[in-house]
């Protein structure tokens, strides 16, 4: 079905404030959704946005996928409503619930066991595998910005890159360790005498000037987990376990959404959320830090007292 033109301008409408990727995210959902219901989108009614929702929930997409074509679909219909094209009242458009998910954080000693393995080989993709994790542990970095990072945005001497966002109207900095640093210059030396004159620092192998691309990451992470017999980590989990790294050190999220550069503290709240086993190293910690002691029984009401280490028992 011919994309509608109100569709054309919507996106370009939002090309100013999205990246290219998420623009096409965008373009993606709402023809999906067009070629469901097989009608005007001017046309379209609430009914028939939530049998587009039962649809694709029918057909076994996860409820965060759903959620993000619904969420497409509503913001579609906000700009048009705007813009006096359509009256569908699209703040009643619901998202369907997402179910919440704990997310696998990369433990330290894992981590360091996947480096010392990287460490083993000198080779120049030996030497670029051990850069890639060495930076996602020390920034936290999303692995989509750092395959794209170009060198021109790298201050190797002062440990930090800057990182474009939204076509270069806003930016943030990644800063790493020294010995990155140091790993980072050998790394770089192999490249250029190997005659790699690629922008990017990780260019792709296949000699197209293109920068390495996200599944080769996580590839090269999985290879290394099914070696020593670990889950199969992501390398989203990095940046988790750097925000719980941060939240540990300072307890604040205002310090996760500046190193990590969220737009909003909320953005930062779902990378905080702690599993089972965190949970009870927290507790325990709490549990082992006070001895509960038990006060003579008031008689009175029969209330129990419990005091911390080294206080005097008291009656209330």
């Amino acid at each position: 079905m011919q994309q509608s033109p109100l569709v054309k301008e919507f996106l370009q409408y939002k090309e100013m404030s999205l990246m290219p990727q998420t623009l096409y995210l965008y373009e993606s959902r709402l023809d999906i959704f067009q070629d469901f219901i097989k009608k005007d989108l001017q046309k379209v009614t609430l009914a028939d946005i939530s049998s587009f929702a039962q649809y694709l929930r029918n057909n076994d997409y996860a409820s965060s996928t759903t959620a993000s074509y619904i969420a497409s679909i509503k913001s579609f219909y906000k700009y048009a409503f705007s813009m006096g094209k359509s009256t569908l009242p699209y703040e009643m458009i619901k998202k369907p619930k997402v179910k919440e998910t704990v997310p696998l954080v990369i433990p330290k000693e894992v981590y360091e066991q996947l480096d010392l393995y990287w460490s083993q080989g000198n080779r120049y993709k030996d030497i670029q595998k051990r850069l890639i994790f060495r930076l996602l542990w020390d920034t936290g970095v999303r692995v989509g910005k750092l395959v794209k990072l170009e060198i021109r945005q790298i201050q190797v001497d002062q440990n930090f890159a800057t990182i474009e966002r939204q076509k270069n109207v806003q930016q943030n900095i990644i800063m790493w360790s020294e010995d990155t640093s140091s790993l980072m210059r050998r790394y770089l030396e192999m490249k250029a005498s190997l005659g790699d004159n690629s922008p990017f620092l990780f260019a792709s192998h296949h000699g197209n000037r293109k920068h390495l691309s996200k599944q080769t990451v996580w590839n090269y992470l999985s290879e290394a987990c099914k070696v020593f017999g670990f889950p199969c980590y992501h390398p989203h989990s990095f940046r988790h376990g750097k925000a719980h790294r941060i939240l540990a050190k300072t307890g604040r999220q205002e310090d996760v959404k500046a190193i990590l550069g969220h737009k909003s503290i909320t953005s930062s709240d779902k990378y905080t959320r702690l599993n089972i086993q965190e949970q009870r190293r927290v507790q325990e910690k709490y549990l082992n830090d006070t001895q509960q002691v038990f006060s003579t029984q008031d008689q009175s009401n029969g209330r129990w007292v419990f005091l911390p280490q080294n206080q005097e028992t008291c009656i209330i």
